[in-house]
Parts: C-alpha cells; structure tokens; sequence
C-alpha cells in the first residue's frame, strides 16, 4: 500500500475476522498515513502516560500491540483498545440493521464512550 501501512488484510471467516476485517477498513477509512511503527510508537506513550490515572488500561509490549494491529481474528476487547487508544476515537455508535427472512428490516444501535478520553 502507498500509505506506509503494510497490513496483510487476509481475515478468517469467523467473528474474530469480521471484527478484524472492519478494523482494517476504519484504518483505511480514516485516512493514517503514518507509519505502522511511529503509530505504535505513540500507542505505548500513551499509555505508559496513563498508567496509574485510568485503572482499566495496560501497557502494551510493541510487540503485542503489531500482533493485536495485525492479526486475522481479534476479540472486541482489543477492537474496542486498539479505537479508543491507538487511534484515540472518544466515542463508538455500533449499528447494526438486520434484515428477517420475512424482508422486515429492524436497527439496533449502542454508545460507547471513551472514559480515558473525558478524564483529560
């Protein structure tokens, strides 16, 4: 990729690998154009300045933080870290429409908002 991110954008087929793959696009979607290593560079400062002031965050080894960045299958616990403390997003709307077999179209929809974010 021209952008100096070089993700392998292979997933798997399960729930891990959608939520892998729509981290990958909100990536690309977001337009970074640093560097892998300068934005995990800037991850674990972040949140070796956090440490001790929000209790729910850990400092991430680099190499942690590349595998977490880079796998195929990733839970919603690293999904959720790596928006609200690689990327620093202050808050989630997750949305999701779901269309029955009876064609009647129903919307789901919740917030989640970065606590690190409003102790600043």
């Amino acid at each position: 990729m021209s952008d100096g991110m070089d993700f392998d954008y292979e997933t798997t087929q399960t729930e891990g690998g959608l939520l892998a793959k729509l981290w990958r696009t909100i990536l690309v979607g977001t337009n970074f154009i640093r560097t892998r290593d300068q934005l995990v560079n800037e991850y674990v400062r972040k949140t070796d300045m956090l440490k001790g002031r929000v209790k729910q965050v850990s400092r991430k080894t680099k190499s942690t933080l590349t595998k977490n960045v880079n796998a195929n299958e990733m839970t919603w616990k690293v999904f959720i870290d790596l928006l609200f403390n690689f990327i620093t997003v202050k808050k989630i709307d997750i949305s999701i429409k779901l269309t029955m077999s009876n064609g009647k179209e129903t919307l789901h929809s919740l917030s989640i908002v970065n606590t690190a974010e409003e102790t600043k």
